[in-house]
């Protein structure tokens, strides 16, 4: 699944997903997003085969690549 910004812009792929102390998290270019709905994750499109982060997980996203 691709991952894109709240502006459409790629960010990256999943390459796999996790369940750590509970919480499910989806791994994107080695980082750990938690997969927590209206924090992080906006929308996802399931025909375009794309979820979109919302601007506090693009941010995270910003700050792990910095």
């Amino acid at each position: 699944m691709t991952i894109v910004d709240f502006e459409n812009n790629k960010i990256g792929v999943v390459s796999e997903t996790r369940i750590l102390v509970d919480r499910p998290y989806i791994i994107v270019n080695d980082q750990y997003i938690p997969f927590v709905m209206h924090i992080y994750i906006e929308e996802i499109k399931d025909e375009e085969n794309e979820l979109v982060l919302t601007e506090l997980g693009t941010e995270i996203m910003k700050d792990a690549n910095d």
